[in-house]
């Protein structure tokens, strides 16, 4: 299974090997960056308003095609936790992931 959290929740929890998916973590976070799963720029122009939640959806789902097309080892993700900023109840890329991996058959838990 795969877990998809946020900094807080997982620093209140006690959840498997951790990686940052986020664009920046937190000061006291130590672990490492799955580089290719953060959003990169789509996330401040989404948060500027240039870009709708619909055309941040496709742009990151299209990175994730990208990534899948160049062989990117989604198996390697099992057993892990993917972190990023967003409250649960917030629009966030990570529940983007979420689906993607669902999609191919991998069991996702949202936190």
């Amino acid at each position: 299974m795969i877990i998809v959290a946020n900094f807080f929740g997982a620093r209140r929890h006690s959840l498997p090997e951790q990686f940052n998916i986020a664009n920046t973590s937190p000061r006291w976070w130590k672990g490492e960056t799955i580089n290719e799963l953060t959003p990169g720029n789509i996330v401040w122009q989404l948060k500027r308003g240039k870009i709708t939640k619909g055309d941040y959806t496709f742009k990151y789902n299209k990175q994730l095609k990208r990534l899948d097309e160049h062989g990117f080892d989604w198996a390697h993700l099992e057993e892990k936790t993917l972190l990023c900023w967003c409250p649960s109840s917030k629009f966030c890329h990570r529940f983007i992931l979420a689906d993607f991996l669902e999609a191919k058959g991998f069991e996702v838990e949202r936190r």
